[in-house]
């Protein structure tokens, strides 16, 4: 699942209260928090449910015995940020009931909820050190928005504090709360969240979207066609999808960890997870022909957001050959919007023969590289998986080693790289136009990054190693790799090299000597 939380901004876009040179946001009083800034717009972070960490605007500084008026009203994260931040500043503190005030409407942000919570315990926890008590009210906010996030293991965590605490034991409302919350995590389906412009502009210039699915058991998703070419990879357990392709018989998939399933736009879906184990899927696409350009933009076909239910029961009864008793009953049956939770429900069997042309496990498909101590690629294109020309999308799965590198390279066919860390973490570097590096920053597991066209990306894994899912914008990409024995600086001739370099002959054979047997990943050093 996704974790991280974190956005890079563009140039454009202000971010307040400094930038120190080692790229890092630092709010007044509050840990350092990572921020990829640099000239371009490049990296988006976001959690399970793709919730970002905004780029805040500049607030002036004020004298520490400032007071905030009060009520507060906190509408967005940047209010909340502000908010924590100067509280910290006030002389006195402000009181336990102003800071819980704040933070229950902080829980009510929902989408940002995760994203500020680690900012509120962070604000929490200097409250502590400046001798602060929070009483029982704060605690049950803070449980409260444990529970909206489906985080029921920290809501748990937090009444074990508290019966452990002398000075603030739970209350009737603690218990009644956290009953409440695990009666509705029985009957939770999951959760789906498409990313916008307005939360990462980047997708707007570079026509983009991204999206998650997440079904719990029983959990399933009401079918509905996109506006978008969309790949999408199964990040986590296993499912059933349903696939009707324009004026052709549905498809039923069984899908798994690895499944990479091509979807043109159009394509209807739907899907459904009957184990245990929670069924996750992330979604990529194009959204150059959306309704919306860098936004999916989905279409139901059932629920109380469906199309079915636009129309007039005349026009639905008169579509369909039915009585208006039957038409009501079919539009006004299904009150679930997106995702329900099915109960001894008889959808049809998957079957494996369905799975022929339309779908690719990555992790068990024939290698297309595969280096000792290095890495290993499979790449999704119009050979192995023939449907990706119509999207006109390819992908690849890369499992680099434990610190191992892969080699600086660009897409030499003008496309873009979308790329999604699936497991372990890194460094990354980017280089653009002009020499200049425009991302240097840390990766792991949840993070998603774009490397805009002909920039060069490298990548060298922590010990642990580091695999990432990536969508290309052309079903048959090509990369230039700049290192290694097939590196194009290794084609040149060695005056060219000589001159280029401005260096003598004797530095040009020792460049050319090296990696003469090593192509696209490198093992660590010995």
């Amino acid at each position: 699942m996704m974790r991280a939380a974190t956005i890079a901004a563009s140039s454009s876009l202000k971010v307040g209260y400094g930038i120190s040179s080692r790229l890092r946001v630092k709010v007044r009083g509050m840990p350092p928090l990572p921020c990829l800034l640099h000239n371009f717009t490049l990296s988006l972070f976001f959690n399970n449910y793709f919730a970002p960490f905004h780029s805040r605007p500049s607030y002036p500084t004020k004298y520490k015995n400032t007071q905030l008026h009060w009520p507060v009203k906190v509408n967005n994260l940047e209010d909340a940020l502000h908010v924590f931040d100067e509280m910290l500043q006030m002389r006195p503190l402000p009181s336990v009931v102003r800071f819980t005030q704040v933070l229950t409407q902080v829980a009510k942000l929902k989408h940002y909820w995760t994203v500020i919570m680690g900012f509120g315990l962070s604000v929490l926890g200097k409250f502590f050190k400046l001798g602060f008590e929070p009483d029982v009210t704060t605690f049950n906010t803070l449980i409260n928005g444990f529970l909206l996030q489906n985080r029921e293991a920290d809501a748990l965590g937090i009444l074990n504090k508290m019966m452990e605490s002398g000075n603030c034991k739970p209350n009737v409302f603690t218990f009644n709360m956290l009953v409440k919350g695990l009666c509705m995590k029985a009957q939770h389906a999951g959760s789906y969240f498409a990313l916008s412009p307005s939360e990462l502009p980047m997708l707007l210039e570079v026509n983009i979207g991204a999206a998650n699915l997440a079904l719990d058991k029983d959990g399933f998703a009401l079918p509905k066609y996109s506006d978008s070419n969309q790949v999408a990879y199964v990040l986590q357990g296993s499912g059933v999808v349903g696939i009707v392709l324009p004026e052709k018989e549905e498809k039923v998939l069984p899908v798994k960890k690895g499944d990479a399933i091509a979807l043109p736009f159009g394509v209807v879906t739907w899907w459904y997870n009957k184990e245990d184990t929670e069924f996750v899927v992330l979604f990529l696409g194009d959204t150059s022909k959306a309704h919306k350009r860098g936004e999916f933009t989905d279409f139901y076909l059932n629920g109380s957001n469906a199309i079915f239910t636009g129309f007039s029961t005349e026009f639905v009864g008169r579509a369909w050959d039915l009585e208006e008793s039957v038409v009501k009953t079919l539009v006004g049956k299904q009150s679930g919007k997106g995702i329900v939770k099915l109960s001894g429900a008889n959808l049809p069997e998957p079957k494996k023969e369905h799975r022929d042309g339309m779908t690719l496990n990555c992790e068990e498909a024939p290698l297309d590289v595969d280096i000792k101590d290095g890495g290993r690629v499979v790449v999704l294109n119009t050979k192995n998986l023939p449907l990706v020309g119509e999207v006109g999308l390819g992908a690849d799965l890369v499992r680099l080693d434990g610190s191992a590198m892969c080699s600086p390279g660009f897409s030499c066919d003008s496309a873009l790289q979308v790329t999604y860390i699936i497991r372990g973490s890194g460094r990354v570097q980017v280089v653009g136009v002009d020499g200049k590096r425009v991302l240097e920053t840390t990766i792991k597991a949840g993070n998603l990054f774009i490397v805009p066209r002909f920039f060069v990306v490298s990548k060298i894994a922590d010990p642990e190693g580091l695999e990432w899912f990536s969508i290309i914008t052309t079903p048959n990409p090509i990369f230039t790799h700049l290192a290694g024995s097939i590196g194009c600086w290794k084609a040149l001739s060695p005056q060219v090299l000589q001159a280029a370099f401005n260096v003598d002959s004797e530095t040009e054979k020792l460049f050319r000597s090296k990696r003469t047997g090593d192509a696209i990943f490198f093992p660590p050093p010995k």
